[in-house]
């Protein structure tokens, strides 16, 4: 397993950050990436991690005893918790290692008052410990949990379609949305309004998902579009390089995903495509 570029250049100089936010992908797709990173800084192997020494074994079983884990049940994550398993243990030393990990995932299960007591402890951080938060989107956190972390982007590796028109075709169904819907929508993509401003239902968001389809696929089969549509497919690069990427959140749609927040992985990847070289982890 290959970690990024920033968090292998941050290990081989020694400059890690504190607290790292793993996001772009659902909340159980993350634990192979953070166990392996994990792995890595625990293991006193030269071919690190090894996977075969007891901080390694114990760490892919999530019982190591520097390794604190918040929400592996998918619960609600309180602020109780946070402080019984976060902060009292962030004050201690290491059991045994020379750093206390601790890996608080799928960071929309924070209640309003735990991501308070979060931020406390990211403000004024204990020197032997590593905070790593994992989530679909980065913008379901705290503003201010957000700039104290490093992000680190993850995305699937996605093949292009065999028939990408077809597919498209088959997402935009018959049912049309309606003129102030659209024009919803039309205002998110050129940065005049923002997701949170929209109640999202999943039949909104399956239907904005398709939206972008239908763009994509007016781009390559309209020469002559109004305006409006024109300015948004150029502005934001709406190409066969997003078909995969829609296609996987209609099917997470469907699978029970929160529609916010696939909504705001989408947006992500249509706002930030220069994210790739520099942050994005294609695993």
């Amino acid at each position: 397993m290959k970690l990024p570029v920033t968090l292998q250049n941050a290990y081989e100089k020694n400059r890690l950050a504190h607290a790292y936010l793993f996001y772009g992908l659902p909340p159980g797709k993350y634990h192979n990436y953070v166990k392996h990173f994990f792995q890595l800084l625990a293991c006193d192997s030269e071919q690190s991690p090894c996977g075969d020494c007891l901080e390694c074994k114990q760490i892919e079983q999530l019982i190591h005893p520097d390794l604190l884990v918040l929400n592996e049940q998918n619960e609600k994550i309180t602020v109780k918790k946070v402080r019984e398993k976060i902060i009292t243990r962030a004050e201690l030393t290491p059991a045994r290692g020379a750093r206390i990990y601790f890996w608080i995932n799928d960071i929309s299960r924070l209640t309003d008052s735990a991501s308070n007591a979060l931020l406390k402890v990211l403000e004024e951080p204990p020197g032997e410990a590593i905070f790593l938060l994992t989530a679909r989107s980065r913008w379901q956190c705290l503003p201010t949990i957000r700039s104290r972390c490093q992000w680190i982007r993850f995305t699937t590796s996605r093949q292009r379609p065999n028939s990408p028109l077809e597919a498209l075709q088959n997402f935009w169904n018959e049912t049309t949305p309606d003129d102030e819907e659209v024009a919803g929508w039309k205002q998110l993509l050129t940065g005049e309004t923002t997701s949170d401003k929209i109640s999202w239902s999943r039949k909104k968001a399956r239907n904005f998902l398709s939206f972008l389809l239908a763009c994509v696929h007016l781009g390559y089969t309209e020469p002559e579009l109004e305006d409006s549509y024109k300015n948004i497919i150029e502005q934001r690069n709406l190409t066969y390089r997003l078909v995969p990427a829609i296609l996987e959140r209609l099917a997470e749609l469907e699978q029970g995903g929160q529609p916010l927040l696939i909504v705001n992985s989408i947006l992500e990847e249509i706002y930030y495509p220069e994210e790739n070289q520099q942050w994005l982890n294609v695993i």
